[in-house]
């Protein structure tokens, strides 16, 4: 299932779509939103406690990300809330069994 965002940062727009979850990030538009977002990946980490990976990332760890660089009023899912939603309920059942 596709997630696509939007992010938006005054008067720049990027969309960043993963075609499944986990899949590598794809950019459109801003190159310096894009650039901002590989160089912040590098000090962010995923739900499990990893260094996030913009090679192989999860729908709700992108959105975790995105909501915690550029604050949820500039961040606009365009498609795959149910994939989101998705991946938390997978979180939840790994965390109950403690596995990671």
């Amino acid at each position: 299932m596709i997630t696509k965002l939007q992010i938006t940062e005054g008067e720049e727009t990027a969309t960043i779509t993963l075609q499944s979850s986990p899949d590598f990030v794809r950019f459109s538009g801003s190159e310096e939103i894009k650039s901002d977002i590989e160089f912040e990946s590098k000090f962010a980490y995923n739900s499990v406690g990893h260094i996030i990976n913009l090679g192989n990332i999860h729908a709700q760890d992108l959105y975790i990300f995105m909501i915690d660089l550029y604050g949820k009023e500039n961040v606009e899912v365009l498609e795959g809330e149910q994939q989101i939603k998705d991946d938390d309920e997978e979180l939840a059942i790994l965390e109950k069994n403690g596995v990671t």
